[in-house]
């Protein structure tokens, strides 16, 4: 009979010993359990009468103090090799993406964003779904996915954090390199399609927001330049004339700014776009009043018409009164 008790105990306290694994909020009342349980098996293995007989050797792994540590190791090992194989499948799903990227179910961002924004959503959905978000969002070409990367480093997940930090690092990479390799190809050959793919990685790379504060001032240096040959040294269009002078305005160089926005009156005609520059170049010049000279000329079916303009003329007043 007491074998019998003995047996039963031992088997509640394996039963014991897996709820703990499954529910380690309730530590202190396992362990309390547990020493009772002990107390209860070694009193009856003491009350055996045979001389070899007593407490079975495996059951050290149910000893309230030997036992924790057995446990305490054994519980290590599982989250060392759990964690092991979630970072090899999470690793090999990175690298696969790409592979997989007709197949993937994409989010409806347009939707998403009239509803809600798509960057606070994801402070409320679970890590695994934000990674998963994450690693297809840097294969979206409809947004600018920085943003989501940039909002992934916020999170409390460290994981979120890493892969966040490396899509972020690999896109920077990408871009860079790119450029790098487009301005060796364009030295060597003189292509002027090469120059325009120059100046097009130049562009998305300096409104990506992947670029940092102390080194944003010579890429804007190296865009300009790129810029500049193509309207020195090839045939160009309008929009190429604007974009230097957007790069202009951009680093203040106002003087440069003005050339080219004559450069664009004299060869395009003196369109609104022209009046436009013509504005904004007065503004950071502080030049108030021949802005309000400016403004005044400015007819009424002209500001109707053009909505660009409307709001500058708008917010250029409110800026006066």
């Amino acid at each position: 009979m007491k074998l019998i008790l003995f047996a039963l105990c031992l088997i509640v306290d394996i039963l014991i010993f897996i709820f703990l694994f499954l529910y380690e909020q309730y530590l202190v009342q396992v362990f309390i359990i547990h020493a009772i349980l002990f107390l209860i098996i070694w009193k009856l293995s003491t009350s055996f009468k045979a001389k070899n007989e007593g407490i079975p050797v495996y059951a050290i792994f149910f000893l309230p103090i030997v036992g924790n540590i057995i446990y305490i190791v054994f519980n290590i090992s599982l989250n060392y090799f759990h964690n092991t194989n979630s970072s090899i499948f999470e690793y090999e799903q990175l690298l696969s993406a790409n592979l997989k990227t007709e197949n993937r179910k994409r989010i409806n961002y347009e939707q998403e964003i009239k509803t809600m924004s798509f960057i606070d959503m994801l402070s409320f959905i679970d890590p695994d779904r934000k990674k998963e978000i994450l690693i297809d969002s840097q294969y979206e070409v409809k947004i600018n996915n920085t943003n989501i990367l940039k909002k992934g480093l916020e999170s409390e997940d460290k994981e979120v954090q890493h892969y966040s930090a490396t899509l972020l690092n690999s896109q920077e990479n990408e871009l860079t390199n790119n450029i790098s390799l487009l301005r060796e190809k364009f030295n060597e050959t003189k292509d002027p399609k090469l120059l325009d793919e120059l100046i097009k990685s130049y562009k998305v790379y300096l409104n990506s927001s992947l670029i940092e504060e102390d080194t944003i001032s010579i890429f804007k240096e190296e865009y300009i330049e790129v810029l500049s040959i193509k309207v020195n040294k090839f045939k160009y269009k309008i929009d190429d004339l604007d974009d230097l002078f957007k790069a202009y305005l951009q680093i203040n160089d106002l003087y440069n700014a003005t050339m080219i926005n004559n450069k664009i009156a004299d060869e395009f005609g003196n369109s609104e776009d022209v009046l436009v520059n013509k504005l904004n170049i007065m503004y950071q010049q502080g030049n108030i009043n021949q802005l309000q000279y400016e403004l005044a000329k400015i007819d009424e079916k002209i500001l109707n018409k053009n909505s660009v303009l409307k709001e500058l003329y708008n917010f250029f007043e409110r800026g006066l009164s």
